[in-house]
């Protein structure tokens, strides 16, 4: 089985470290500031319709 084959074993943890990075940074500047203004805005306009 070529995945258990020891002499790739860097290779396959550089490129998985390398898409985690990806995946982090994805999330980090892309959906999560987008998801924190929807909440800001929700809990805004929940404090707003109560008062």
């Amino acid at each position: 089985m070529p995945q258990l084959d020891t002499s790739t074993f860097s290779a396959q943890i550089f490129w998985l470290l390398v898409a985690f990075l990806i995946l982090f940074l994805v999330v980090r500047f892309g959906a999560a500031p987008k998801l924190t203004g929807m909440a800001a805005a929700r809990a805004k306009r929940q404090g707003d319709d109560l008062a």
